[in-house]
């Protein structure tokens, strides 16, 4: 059981990890844009 939720909490961190990844990317390419 401890397992399960161990295994529970690292996919919910890599999803959120993953949301903020993209986030970030399409901010950064933005920032390029407004760059040039």
């Amino acid at each position: 059981m401890k397992v399960d939720f161990l295994l529970y909490c690292s996919v919910k961190v890599q999803r959120v990890h993953y949301k903020l990844k993209e986030m970030g990317s399409s901010e950064k390419v933005g920032d390029n844009f407004s760059n040039l």
